[in-house]
């Protein structure tokens, strides 16, 4: 799969983690779960900090 269209499909899961219907983020969930295991490691990393990883300075 080229960059660009691995980039493109990232984003757009990305984007529907915040739809308004419970089974469109979940089903956008489950495919950025399944993309994980074929991602380089600094795709990875970044999405993992975009999506995962939420530090909130007010919660330490």
């Amino acid at each position: 799969m080229s960059e660009t269209i691995c980039k493109s499909i990232l984003t757009t899961q990305q984007s529907m983690l915040s739809h308004p219907e419970e089974d469109s983020r979940m089903a956008a969930a489950g495919c950025l779960g399944a993309l994980f295991r074929h991602l380089p490691a600094d795709e990875l990393e970044a999405l993992d900090n975009d999506c995962l990883i939420h530090e909130d300075p007010s919660m330490h």
